[in-house]
């Protein structure tokens, strides 16, 4: 005999979260904005979901569950269990169509935190008790610090607390009482915040990740689809490399120097109209060269649609070069903090 088994996620979810309705469509779309840096996190003990699989199930399945962490993204997991990146996406669909697990971007100090939109009112005395129960402190208050936007990382002393704190917030997330705000950037050179700059292409979004975006990315990725690079650092050094042949040469040389640091500086910004490039360079990082290439080369994220851990991931680039970039071109650039809408997009229903 063979174990057959289905599932209705409208009822399933809506028996441990009565407020949020889930459709199987939202699960599929969801699974479809995913990426290999979120992570999963599990709704229930490791032994106890292990426990409740069936003998026939997956080894795959199996070796997941075990190496599941909120503290590693999909893709580290790929690596750790020795599945495809395919895989890890097909099974953390069917743990999430189960109601097994919910999506995350993966713990880290700078995560900011806040309380969720969808926060049951009023707060279930079976959540109270639980949280009691576990922590031997009261649910409310620790809600209440969350009612603005609060980091991971606690600084000392403090800091005593720290693998406590962590594990309140993963119960939070487990049970969607907190949201992780995310900081998004959008580029304002004029009033209406808009750019002639181009659109950024999939291929150019995928560019930087040898292993794709979502799962359709990762399906062509490994039917041999290939995708176009560009080094965009070989054009910076160029441009550096000709200022600094002519700096010895005397007087009459610096003047053409300026020239081919103009004509570099219009180069580096041909995808602006030359109204954005005058907005651009009058701010005064604008004058350092390598400062201007990074600029540039980011501004295709600075539309509001994509947050600083997914340009840390594209990019190959640590936080504190992004924050400090922006910092310097905070002039012409607008923030703003909100959840990743793939984490939530299952969440589309709400009662």
């Amino acid at each position: 005999w063979v174990e057959l088994s289905f599932c209705l996620p409208q009822k399933l979810h809506k028996k441990h979260f009565p407020n949020i309705l889930v459709e199987p469509e939202s699960i599929f779309e969801c699974l479809e904005a995913l990426r290999p840096y979120h992570t999963i996190l599990l709704l229930v003990d490791t032994q106890d979901l292990l426990d409740q699989l069936s003998t026939e199930a997956s080894p795959a399945l199996r070796r997941l569950v075990r190496q599941c962490s909120p503290l590693r993204s999909l893709k580290t997991l790929a690596v750790d269990t020795d599945l495809s990146l395919m895989q890890v996406f097909q099974l953390t669909g069917h743990l999430l169509y189960w109601g097994k697990a919910t999506v995350i971007y993966p713990l880290c100090e700078s995560n900011l935190y806040v309380l969720s939109p969808r926060l049951p009112i009023p707060i279930p005395a079976k959540l109270k008790e639980n949280f009691v129960e576990r922590f031997s402190d009261s649910l409310m208050e620790t809600l209440a610090t969350f009612s603005l936007p609060c980091k991971l990382a606690v600084s000392p002393p403090l800091a005593l607390h720290q693998p406590r704190i962590t594990q309140i917030i993963i119960w939070l997330l487990q049970h969607h009482l907190v949201i992780q705000l995310h900081t998004y950037v959008t580029l304002a050179l004029d009033e209406g915040m808009t750019t002639s700059c181009r659109n950024m292409s999939q291929e150019e979004l995928a560019r930087p990740a040898a292993v794709g975006l979502g799962l359709k990315d990762i399906v062509e990725s490994e039917s041999g689809h290939s995708q176009n690079s560009e080094d965009i650092s070989s054009f910076g050094s160029y441009g550096a490399g000709r200022e600094l042949e002519t700096l010895h040469e005397g007087d009459q040389e610096i003047v053409k120097v300026q020239e081919v640091s103009q004509v570099t500086r219009e180069e580096i910004l041909k995808d602006f109209t030359h109204a954005e490039q005058a907005v651009i360079m009058s701010v005064p990082a604008a004058s350092n060269v390598e400062d201007l290439i990074k600029f540039a080369n980011l501004s295709k994220y600075f539309r509001g649609e994509h947050h600083l851990e997914e340009m840390m991931y594209h990019e190959n680039c640590p936080r504190s070069v992004l924050v400090q970039l922006m910092d310097k071109f905070r002039m012409v650039l607008v923030k703003h903090e909100h959840e990743d809408p793939a984490v939530s997009m299952y969440f589309k229903g709400m009662q």
